[in-house]
């Protein structure tokens, strides 16, 4: 019994002394005029973890004196015990607020500040290095006219065309959610398209940018109908965020009088039909490979809350490319660029939220 007591008074010492600890020295002072509405809703929730601490601490030390005064009193010793146990349950769970907004949110680098920031005012930073005071988005860096020196522009939306005599010369993402895709014609659209991810890139001498698409990464997928007007009747598909060849990927739900032949008998009866791919059914061969598909059979539509990208040519060689970047939903791929002039889809990518 003399344990136990000497045991419960060490706790009511060393814990309030342990909690003082965790008291900030002072109220935070609030923030200044034109600070951004994230920063209030940080500050408020500084003073109410002040608050809370101190809440804390004084209850611990109330606890602990009616433990002492309360020597022989059962009903007494039980009500400064649940006093004392909700305290410190109060306290550790002001200490593991940003531990638990943590697992939330499923970052191990999470920082409590962040929470109430946008994506564009989080510094950023890699572990074990000092935070960076760059913005996290995309910044341009180009030369305009006879000027030779780099200038840098912050980018916060996708620019459908760019001022005449600017000449990018590279770019740059801070942070993993951005993406950027490069274009060399106006609306994101051309010849050439380079998407690019997190880091510093250089943009080759020959080319010139006119069209800038700017999205921030998600996960998710986009409807892709071999009919307009998103019919799923004749066939659907669900791509995912990835680079996908169009002839890689099967449609589901293609009706068995639309599946074109792809083996007779000697007879001349159908003995296997083939299965449609967004490409589309295969109307040329050569060397078992695939030279040109039926567009009619292809994707003619899709449903994406996201953009999505698709490139004309399987080749590497950016000749043969030609690009066209959606921002969302196409109900009739037909009257697009990419088919109008005669330029099949081959690859796409389902890229995240376009920032208009």
């Amino acid at each position: 019994m003399k344990l136990k007591k000497i045991f419960l008074f060490s706790i009511f010492l060393f814990l309030p002394i342990f909690c003082l600890g965790q008291i900030p020295k002072e109220i935070p002072p609030g923030p200044s005029p034109g600070t951004p509405v994230g920063d209030y809703v940080y500050w408020l929730y500084k003073v109410l973890l002040w608050g809370a601490a101190a809440a804390s601490f004084f209850s611990l030390i109330i606890a602990g004196l009616k433990f002492i005064i309360a020597v022989g009193d059962p009903a007494k010793l039980e009500d400064a015990r649940n006093q004392a146990i909700m305290a410190i349950i109060g306290l550790l769970f002001v200490i593991l607020i940003p531990t638990i907004l943590g697992i939330i949110t499923n970052d191990p680098q999470f920082k409590i500040e962040n929470f109430f920031k946008t994506p564009g005012q989080i510094k950023s930073g890699q572990p074990g290095e000092e935070p960076s005071e760059r913005m996290r988005g995309v910044y341009l860096y180009y030369k305009e006219g006879e000027d030779p020196k780099e200038k840098e522009m912050y980018l916060n939306r996708s620019i459908p065309k760019l001022s005449p005599g600017l000449v990018i010369t590279r770019v740059e993402i801070v942070g993993s959610e951005w993406g950027v895709v490069l274009f060399d014609g106006v609306n994101y659209k051309g010849g050439y398209c380079h998407e690019l991810s997190t880091g510093s890139w250089s943009v080759p001498e020959d080319r010139f940018i006119i069209s800038i698409a700017i999205y921030t990464k998600a996960s998710g997928s986009a409807l892709f109908y071999r009919k307009t007007l998103y019919n799923k009747n004749g066939g659907w598909a669900s791509v995912s965020t990835e680079w996908q060849y169009l002839e890689d990927k099967k449609f589901s739900g293609v009706p068995e009088d639309e599946k074109k032949c792809k083996k007779w008998d000697k007879y001349g009866n159908c003995i296997e039909k083939e299965t449609l791919t967004l490409a589309g059914s295969c109307i040329k061969r050569k060397n078992g490979e695939c030279e040109k598909y039926n567009p009619n059979d292809g994707i003619n539509s899709f449903e994406s809350p996201y953009a999505v990208l698709i490139i004309s040519k399987k080749g590497e060689e950016i000749k043969n490319l030609f690009c066209q970047l959606f921002p969302g939903s196409i109900p009739s791929l037909k009257n697009e660029y990419i088919r109008r002039d005669e330029r099949e889809p081959s690859l796409m990518k389902v890229l995240g939220e376009f920032v208009d």
